[in-house]
Order: structure tokens, then sequence, then C-alpha cells
């Protein structure tokens, strides 16, 4: 599914994505990125995402980062 940044803060490690399939944000945790070999988001990026909703909401467990 298409996304893109809407927060992401390198402190705590966990941000948000917001895509028009999604029917609210979707949760992004550090862990996830580093298991696809980067570390960090700027608000506004493009991705292409992996979501599943865990019971507490959609959370990503996949990204890939698009060209703008």
């Amino acid at each position: 599914m298409h996304a893109m940044v809407k927060f992401f803060n390198d402190i705590p490690g966990y941000g948000f994505v917001t895509a028009e399939d999604l029917n609210e944000d979707g949760f992004v945790h550090s862990q996830v990125l580093n298991d696809c070999g980067f570390y960090s988001l700027m608000q506004g990026q493009k991705l292409l995402i992996r979501i599943d909703d865990s019971g507490r909401g959609p959370q990503v467990h996949a990204v890939r980062l698009l060209d703008d």
C-alpha cells in the first residue's frame, strides 16, 4: 500500500503514516525500519508499506522508500 509519513520521532523511535486506504493512521516502530535496512523517516516521505491490524490499530510491518 502507498503511504506518506505523517510524523516520526527518532528519540522514542516511532511515528505514524497515513494512506487513503486506512481509516486511521498506521503506527511504525524504528525496529521495523531497522529490519528493512534504514533508521529514520522524514515527514512527507512517500513509502510502500505492508500493514496489519494488531488489534490495537494498524501497524506497519514492512517499509520501502519510494522515489518522488
